[in-house]
């Protein structure tokens, strides 16, 4: 069975833990095409990508998923991956853990909400849970325009 973008989006639009479905992918996914968008539902998107070819991803990834709240290894080990989501939509995640760990390409600054609040800025903030774990979110990306404003313990 050939499944379009369009026929993906549906399917994944309905699931709410997505952890480890990059065993699904065999390491040929180059680019998400937003497959997770609009997806209210979505929880736990767990390790969803670690690993993968990945390159690119759109901004707006994870737009629309309002519930998500652990993103832990999302993108760990995508060592061709130029870019991140802007999370600003995600204000409940908890957990970054390893979100962007091993990632070496990544380029830009790192993720801001519309009031410019970090991702290490947010616990607290109203809107936003009072703890966040970032534990070596952003270990070995060290081409980003920020590194040297992220906490040590995101490195």
């Amino acid at each position: 069975m050939n499944l379009t973008e369009e026929k993906y989006t549906t399917i994944l639009s309905k699931l709410t833990n997505l952890e480890r479905i990059n065993y699904l992918f065999a390491k040929k996914v180059t680019s998400t095409c937003g497959i997770f968008k609009n997806n209210p539902g979505l929880t736990n998107a767990k390790n969803a990508f670690s690993s993968q070819n990945l390159v690119t991803l759109p901004i707006d990834e994870f737009s629309n998923c309002k519930e998500l709240t652990n993103v832990e290894g999302v993108f760990t080990n995508c060592t061709e991956l130029t870019n991140m989501p802007h999370f600003r939509e995600n204000k409940k995640i908890t957990n970054f853990r390893e979100a962007f760990a091993g990632c070496s390409k990544l380029t830009g600054s790192t993720p801001t909400d519309e009031n410019g609040y970090k991702l290490w800025e947010r616990a607290g903030k109203e809107g936003y849970p009072t703890a966040i774990d970032g534990t070596h979110c952003f270990q070995g990306c060290t081409q980003l325009d920020d590194y040297d404003e992220i906490p040590d313990n995101w490195k």
